[in-house]
């Protein structure tokens, strides 16, 4: 994503390390931040509420928070994800 994860936005060292240019230097203001946070949320209420078989991601940090060129937010790196069976529903997942 162009705008890296929202850990090197939180965590300064670790930005100016990344980035060159001086615009990318600038700290998220707090409306940016509001946008990011709903767009977490949104995705983890899809995860648990609008997938057919919910998905518990069980590693959600700012790492895992991918941003793109508009501070969209989206939630990566299932490695520890889980996903909840209905009661009388099959377990077996081919996906």
């Amino acid at each position: 994503m162009v705008n890296s994860s929202l850990d090197r936005w939180l965590h300064k060292r670790k930005r100016e390390s990344i980035f060159s240019d001086s615009v990318n230097h600038v700290l998220l203001d707090w409306p940016t931040r509001l946008h990011i946070a709903v767009g977490v949320a949104q995705g983890l209420c899809y995860m648990h509420h609008g997938c057919s078989q919910s998905i518990i991601h069980c590693d959600v940090k700012s790492s895992n928070i991918l941003l793109d060129a508009n501070f969209n937010a989206t939630i990566a790196d299932f490695g520890l994800a889980k996903m909840l069976v209905k009661h009388g529903e099959s377990d077996t997942m081919s996906a």
